[in-house]
């Protein structure tokens, strides 16, 4: 900032200075600013106040030896000393502060040697000077030697040179003051504006700064927060609750986040905390932000518990459009059992022959059941390896009833296709929406679906983009195209087709496609739309090949599974009169001793007067008189340590919803083959053992 020499100089402290000098030495003195203003005039002579300065004629002169002086200061002169056109000697040097010329220091209105009275006296005659009163001033004019002029002019110059500096420098301190005040206030401002909770917090977890978001959030006011701690203030503890990111940060001087639901404040919150380093290097504190998540949290919840309703409302609209298709084929499985039977009743002979085609049947009716449960929501969700032609082709022999005669599916599936990893009943669900919809765009018309499965590398240096441009992540997949001839959709429906809720009723019933791309997105995989009004739609799903390393694994277990045989007493209970004995039989054949009962109530009173000998227990959940969850509980009272083996038909989350899965030694979903029941009993066996 640039400041005139008024600006910088003290100019009554420095008006008294000069006043003393003069009392001392007689010398006059002024400090004149480069706009030509007066300062200071100290001692400034009667001859020229009064005479000089005061006649037109005369005051003429008196400006041009002005204008003369500042013009060689201005030129960089170091000092001028300058004979009046009136007679008088005039001095000056200029006032340069931080390279800028402010003004000038004068000395002067004196004789260096005796004047010339007669001089002075014709000077009053030319100028009508009264003549008396005008060599009375002049003989006041003081006689300085040159060498006494300088001295005097340097020190005069050196005092008012070193006060402007001081100015100078006072004033820039001010300044800076005044700047750090304008920050800090205006740091202040925008601390207190952020709309985050934030605080700065010391090594001792004490807040030393806090702005209002902070101090609404702990029900504080922001300037009584200095000093407290953190922990108190938003846990409510007396130190750092476990996994305290800001503790971990003064540990380990880095960046820590976390997210937690805080019960003291009934809030979900997402905390940072960022070191903070002194100049030297050592740390100060850290930054302490919190951002509530509440609302997002429960945004989140809502969000989850929406698309659990669609999701559950398309299991049972599939269900509906499978409903006719699995009770034709319920009942020609149940027609092909009865007659085989039949058969085998006619000649107990040829059983032999008949017995493998009634148990692919019953293979067959489990597997139909399985569906149900999973469109009902009730199956497990367990992870397995799946061979997705026979899936697919699965579900292609489902739909034959059920599709609409117009309407031709045609598989191409090529060969070798790899294994995948997943669940095999969401899958399921993928291939009936897909196939659903496909049939809905095609309505009345007569149509065309076609089905293929293939192999597909998706390169690095490719750029195979999903429905929504997002590049897909390189590796191998399994790809299941779905393409039909039928209506096809324009750019909105593309758009909106996986939005939650949104259905774009074709001809019948829409089955919205959210749910389908959740499942894609669960199993890391991706998907592909391709649509124009007029010309159909084609889908294409790409699914994760399973990896060699977990397809040497599975190998590896077939191999070790060899014929296995058992040992002790088994407490084994089931109401179903036909399922008891079958069961009994399987572990009879597997070498354990077997207690039986009907319902849950016998099978305690047993388990009491057998208990040294029973090693572990099999039992239905759903019986008479009580029923296998209580007796579960009952069971575990008496001995936690207790093998129980459950076997449902309900399905595994129908039973893992009352009981905590880690807490079950084994699962059997009816109906299970006796290679089932084997390995079931043996990894709780020999899990046991261990």
């Amino acid at each position: 900032m640039d400041y005139t020499l008024k600006e910088l100089l003290d100019v009554p402290r420095l008006r008294e200075l000069l006043d003393a000098l003069d009392e001392i030495h007689s010398m006059p003195s002024g400090i004149i600013d480069t706009e030509g203003n007066v300062l200071i005039a100290t001692a400034w002579q009667d001859i020229c106040t009064k005479f000089h300065r005061v006649n037109p004629d005369t005051e003429k002169r008196c400006i041009e030896s002005d204008t003369h002086i500042r013009a060689g200061l201005d030129n960089n002169m170091p000092h001028i000393i300058y004979r009046c056109p009136m007679g008088l000697v005039d001095a000056a040097t200029p006032i340069i502060i931080n390279g800028k010329h402010l003004g000038n220091v004068f000395t002067g209105q004196l004789f260096l040697e005796p004047p010339d009275e007669s001089y002075f006296i014709e000077q009053a005659r030319q100028f009508g000077f009264d003549e008396s009163d005008y060599l009375e001033a002049m003989r006041k004019v003081p006689l300085f030697s040159e060498e006494r002029l300088h001295k005097n002019l340097s020190f005069i110059h050196g005092l008012a040179q070193m006060l402007a500096e001081h100015g100078l420098q006072h004033k820039r301190q001010h300044e800076a003051e005044k700047a750090q005040k304008e920050a800090a206030e205006e740091w202040r401002k925008t601390f207190d504006t952020v709309p985050d909770p934030v605080a700065i917090i010391a090594p001792d977890y004490s807040v030393v700064k806090a702005n209002l978001a902070f101090a609404e959030l702990v029900g504080k006011n922001n300037k009584n927060l200095v000093g407290m701690k953190c922990c108190s203030l938003v846990h409510g503890l007396n130190s750092p609750i476990p996994g305290c990111p800001l503790s971990n940060t003064l540990k380990e001087q880095k960046k820590n986040l976390a997210e937690l639901y805080e019960p003291h404040l009934d809030k979900h919150l997402r905390i940072s905390a960022t070191p903070l380093f002194a100049d030297d290097g050592t740390l100060a504190g850290a930054v302490h932000a919190i951002h509530d998540i509440t609302a997002l949290k429960q945004a989140e919840e809502e969000k989850l518990a929406l698309q659990q309703q669609l999701q559950q409302t398309q299991k049972l609209e599939s269900l509906s459009v499978l409903a006719g298709g699995i009770a034709h084929d319920f009942n020609n499985i149940l027609a092909i059992i009865l007659g085989y039977c039949y058969i085998v009743k006619m000649d107990y002979e040829t059983a032999e022959h008949h017995i493998p085609e009634i148990e692919k049947s019953v293979e067959r009716a489990a597997g139909l059941c399985r569906q149900m449960l999973t469109y009902a929501g009730k199956a497990p969700l367990d992870q397995e390896q799946i061979e997705m032609e026979a899936l697919v082709d699965e579900m292609l022999n489902m739909l034959k009833s059920p599709i609409p005669r117009n309407l031709v599916i045609k598989p191409d599936f090529s060969s070798n296709i790899p294994l995948i990893k997943g669940d095999a009943n969401q899958i399921r669900q993928i291939v009936m929406s897909l196939l659903s919809n496909a049939s809905e765009a095609i309505g009345d018309e007569m149509g065309e679906i076609h089905v293929s499965l293939s192999k597909s590398v998706v390169r690095t240096d490719k750029s195979d983009k999903d429905h929504l441009g997002k590049i897909i992540t390189p590796g191998c997949y399994v790809c299941l195209e779905v393409t039909d001839n039928g209506c096809g959709m324009d750019d909105e429906t593309r758009r909106r087709i996986f939005e939650p809720f949104y259905t774009t009723k074709f001809t019948g019933r829409g089955l919205g496609l959210s749910a389908v791309l959740g499942i894609i997105k669960a199993h890391k995989g991706a998907l592909q739309l391709f649509s124009q009004p007029g010309t159909g739609t084609t889908f294409k799903v790409y699914l994760p090949v399973l990896s060699s390393d977990s397809i040497g694994d599975e190998a590896i277990r077939q191999l070790l599974s060899e014929e296995w045989q058992g040992g002790g007493t088994v407490l084994l209970v089931e109401d179903e009169e036909q399922i008891l004995f079958i069961a009994k039989t399987m572990l009879k054949a597997l070498g354990f001793t077997v207690i039986e009962a009907s319902n849950g109530r016998d099978a305690l009173e047993l388990y009491q007067k057998n208990a040294a000998d029973i090693t572990l227990v099999v039992t239905d959940m759903g019986m008479p008189l009580m029923d296998g969850y209580e007796l579960f509980c009952e069971l575990k009272k008496r001995n936690p340590q207790l093998p129980i083996i459950i076997s449902s038909g309900f399905g595994y989350s129908a039973v893992t919803s009352r009981i905590p899965r880690e807490d079950i030694a084994g699962l059997l979903s009816k109906p299970y083959g006796f290679d089932q029941f084997r390995e079931v009993l043996k990894s709780v066996v020999e899990g046991s053992a261990t």
